[in-house]
């Protein structure tokens, strides 16, 4: 059987994935003015949920929160965050300085101590997990709950509210990524960590220690925020507008890819929205944007596709074997076991006529691994400023190969054979893979197959192609 290999050209931007890069601070689930997507190249945004917004009293039922975060995610006019293929990242507090106290009514503000907190802990996050562990809008959850904004921190947890959450978390999310503050607490778990004062103080060496050492990070998502507020910030800039210009956006990049990290808030609030910036102040408003995308293309997976090979002719009622490559060229992997969609659609309406999906676990793509250089003497290394360096030991290539079968009655015809990377929920197109074979819709044309028949071409005209930094037109559902 005579085979196609195509060596697609790569795409050279940045991509909107999900579960990757500049996530939105949440603001816009609050405000009606900010818009939900906010952020162009956001697939994710931060919700930060008092307690006693959900629940305010032991007589408080499930629905209550239900409701509650039904209309959180959606924007003013109804639209829902799976409309624009984001996703949230949940966290509970009970202390939020500025707002005050956020405890239920009936039970006493800062008394973590005692049997009344366990059990009413205990009841909530086992309601959380009924409704937040197969909804599909929830990406991950940041435990928090104890201490100023959920940040493990006045008060620290102690060793027997480690236990407590990290078993209860652990029972009632067993689908979902789980993640901690603080790279010295919950060591006996398998939580991945947020780091709140990303790049601002040497605390990266430790999550660089335990999360990144132990191989945490190949299996539990590292995601973060930067601190405009506190720490260092000599080297991740001022405000976010900062953070997008040389060298500051280096240094992040730098420790981003150092950490594995896959997302980062509160720097995505660069330009319009940046409420650090100082009035009067300008900026250059295309340098903005390049930096940006140049910062989201070096956060979180970048697969990119080497080569893809396939059968030239294919048979009614047999098999044929389809094979690629792709490589990592991100900063961490995408955790989620979703399907890798290999389909034939028709070339002029672009239905597809057959489908199947291979035989991957796109969750064991990992990027490279290994970085010279730490936060020493209160300084990053000069270098880190100069440029993005590479890891020690270079991404894999991984190849993936799967044998199908076309059924007996799909019609005789020149066909497109497509790939896609399927968000479960609707089975529907969602990430992308680095190339410039693309189609509205979030499908990677390939090249043409015949059934039944021999074709004259089976490279597709480029200028059919689509830019995939236009498409806003991907979602998912909720089923």
């Amino acid at each position: 059987m005579q085979t196609v290999t195509i060596t697609p050209q790569e795409y050279m931007g940045a991509i909107r994935n999900p579960m990757m890069g500049f996530m939105e601070r949440g603001r816009a689930l609050y405000n009606d003015d900010i818009p939900l997507d906010y952020n162009p190249w956001s697939t994710l945004i931060h919700s930060y949920i008092a307690w006693n917004d959900i629940e305010n009293s032991e007589d408080d039922g499930i629905d209550k929160i239900k409701d509650f975060c039904d209309a959180l995610w959606r924007d003013k006019d109804g639209v829902g965050v799976e409309e624009l293929n984001m996703k949230v990242v949940p966290r509970i507090f009970l202390d939020y300085p500025g707002k005050g106290m956020c405890w239920p009514d009936d039970m006493e503000k800062l008394d973590y101590d005692s049997e009344q907190f366990n059990s009413r802990l205990e009841r909530l996050v086992e309601r959380l997990g009924q409704l937040w562990n197969d909804d599909p809008r929830v990406a991950f959850v940041q435990i928090g709950i104890i201490g100023r904004w959920g940040e493990h921190h006045s008060p620290y947890p102690t060793k027997a509210h480690q236990v407590l959450l990290g078993d209860l978390f652990t029972k009632h999310f067993p689908d979902k990524m789980l993640s901690i503050r603080y790279a010295n607490t919950f060591k006996d778990y398998d939580f991945g960590g947020y780091w709140d004062s990303f790049g601002c103080s040497p605390e990266g060496n430790e999550y660089n220690d335990f999360f990144i050492g132990r191989g945490v990070w190949k299996r539990q998502i590292m995601n973060g925020e930067i601190s405009y507020n506190f720490g260092t910030r000599a080297f991740m800039g001022m405000t976010a507008t900062d953070g997008m210009s040389a060298p500051y956006r280096y240094y992040m990049i730098n420790e981003v890819r150092r950490l594995h990290t896959a997302s980062l808030m509160w720097v995505a609030d660069y330009g319009k929205y940046d409420d650090e910036w100082k009035p009067g102040n300008v900026w250059d408003e295309n340098e903005l944007q390049a930096g940006a995308e140049e910062v989201q293309r070096n956060m979180g997976y970048r697969f990119t596709m080497l080569n893809f090979t396939y059968p030239q002719k294919l048979t009614r009622g047999k098999d044929f074997t389809v094979s690629f490559e792709v490589r990592n060229d991100g900063s961490a992997p995408f955790y989620c076991d979703w399907p890798v969609e290999l389909s034939l659609r028709d070339p002029k309406t672009g239905e597809i006529v057959w489908r199947g999906n291979f035989d991957v676990d796109i969750r064991e793509w990992l990027p490279g691994d290994g970085y010279i250089g730490e936060w020493a003497a209160s300084s990053y290394p000069s270098e880190w400023g100069d440029g993005i360096l590479d890891y020690k030991t270079p991404p894999e290539v991984y190849a993936a190969s799967s044998t199908f079968k076309l059924p007996k009655d799909i019609p005789a015809g020149k066909y497109i054979v497509s790939l896609a990377v399927l968000d479960p929920s609707g089975n529907l197109p969602s990430l992308r893979f680095s190339m410039m074979n693309y189609q509205n819709g979030g499908y990677h044309p390939m090249g043409y197959a015949g059934v039944e028949q021999d074709i004259e071409t089976y490279e597709i005209d480029p200028s059919l192609f689509d830019n995939m930094t236009d498409d806003r037109t991907l979602h998912y559902l909720l089923t």
